[in-house]
């Protein structure tokens, strides 16, 4: 259609600069009226390159998972890499299996972690040693051999109680994920180290589920007159917990602070907007797929590189109010 080689349409699609502009208009309009895309199989046989990425994660659901699986498929869409989704939520061995069979056997050219639990850390351990691969990982995750991002969410949490306990709060009590992967030495301990270092009462943390159901009524039964200041392990759970002490007649921030984690967007529309430690999970993916490109393309890589969370500071929390 275009009345060019077969050569030249192959430069067009992939050098186009060495093409002149006629015959690259030519090959383009051809392109268009024929609908042609490109086939990744065809060119993995042609280039013995694969073009396809295999990101492994144990959840699709929750904000934070969400958010970084986009930023890792839009990035890999844009630099011409299909993206296939590998969901290990289990540490069974067979379905740990499963999940390998399924990446080893796409022929993909590297590999994504998304790290922010075990399950994950252990099935890339099983990746063959000669398929790059890249992780972000989380605060108290095992460090891991590959190149990483390693987000610092326990400074994240370190931040958000000293915060509180500069408003005057005599302690900070603590929302956290019952099965919470690394609760302990995550973004919990950024809440505990804060409270030792400032040498006041570290009180038991109150234990929930993920849902926001489940944080509120958890709410409703462990709110004490003592808890002026809570930190929830994330802005679903936070925005519960608000939603809880509204119910009990308590007002945000006069009667009780409240902080969350993660920047959930609908935390910045709530009333009162909702004070949280942000992170930026799509510019995590997209800058974990950057690593693996880097990886692939043979350049050296540090074997990590620490992420700072932001703590923003909005109308949920104040200074304690006189009792």
């Amino acid at each position: 259609m275009a009345g060019v080689s077969v050569s030249t349409v192959s430069r067009v699609l992939n050098s186009p600069a060495s093409v002149s502009e006629r015959r690259r208009a030519a090959v383009l309009q051809a392109v268009d009226q024929l609908a042609f895309r490109p086939s990744l199989a065809a060119r993995t046989l042609a280039t013995g390159r694969s073009r396809t990425l295999a990101l492994v994660v144990s959840d699709t659901a929750k904000y934070g998972y969400t958010t970084a699986i986009q930023g890792v498929e839009e990035a890999a869409r844009h630099h011409g890499f299909a993206t296939i989704i590998t969901v290990v939520d289990s540490d069974d061995l067979d379905h740990t299996g499963a999940a390998l069979d399924v990446i080893l056997g796409q022929s993909v050219a590297g590999v994504v972690g998304l790290e922010f639990d075990t399950t994950v850390a252990r099935t890339l351990r099983h990746i063959p040693s000669h398929i790059p691969v890249a992780v972000a990982s989380v605060s108290g995750a095992d460090p891991s051999s590959r190149p990483s991002l390693h987000l610092d969410d326990a400074l994240g949490t370190l931040r958000a109680t000293n915060h509180l306990l500069r408003l005057g709060h005599s302690t900070v009590h603590y929302f956290v994920v019952e099965n919470a992967h690394f609760a302990e030495t995550g973004r919990i301990s950024g809440w505990r180290n804060g409270l030792r270092a400032a040498e006041v009462d570290v009180p038991a943390p109150i234990l929930t589920g993920w849902t926001p159901e489940e944080a509120y009524q958890v709410a409703r039964e462990q709110y004490r007159p003592e808890m002026t200041a809570i930190l929830c392990h994330n802005d679903e759970i936070a925005m519960a917990v608000m939603s809880a002490l509204a119910d009990l007649g308590l007002r945000v921030p006069e009667d009780v602070s409240v902080i969350g984690v993660d920047d959930h967007p609908i935390g910045r529309i709530w009333r009162p907007q909702l004070t949280t430690v942000q992170i930026d999970f799509f510019g995590l993916g997209a800058r974990v797929l950057a690593l693996l490109e880097a990886v692939l393309g043979g350049e050296d890589v540090p074997a990590s590189v620490r992420v700072e969370p932001r703590f923003v500071v909005r109308g949920s929390t104040a200074a304690p109010a006189a009792r």
